[in-house]
């Protein structure tokens, strides 16, 4: 089994997965990101029905609106998010068990 992701995704998901890890990361933690990477995607593409295109009834502010939210309002968390589309380091998400990894609070 296979699941393709951008370029772009794949760098946000090992920042975030390197952030939730010790620094230095330890040899077997790096070794098991592209297992973690493969079970968020796959979770990702379940939820949109099996179709890459599908947008997964996700909705999502543009950034701008996160920007406000976190200079003028001080907002530190996002609680409905995943590795894929969070705009904030702290994000709850509706898929902890495999979210966990890469810094999801659960929901």
């Amino acid at each position: 089994t296979h699941v393709s992701v951008s370029e772009a995704h794949l760098g946000k998901l090992w920042a975030l997965y390197a952030r939730s890890r010790p620094s230095p990361m330890p040899p077997a933690a790096a070794e098991r990101f592209p297992e973690a990477a493969f079970c968020v995607v796959a979770r990702q593409l379940s939820l949109q029905g099996g179709h890459e295109g599908a947008g997964g009834m996700q909705a999502a502010c543009p950034p701008s609106v996160f920007e406000t939210l976190r200079q003028d309002l001080g907002v530190t968390r996002e609680l409905f998010a995943s590795p894929l589309n969070c705009a904030f380091p702290r994000f709850c998400s509706a898929s902890a068990d495999v979210d966990a990894d890469f810094g999801s609070a659960g929901s």
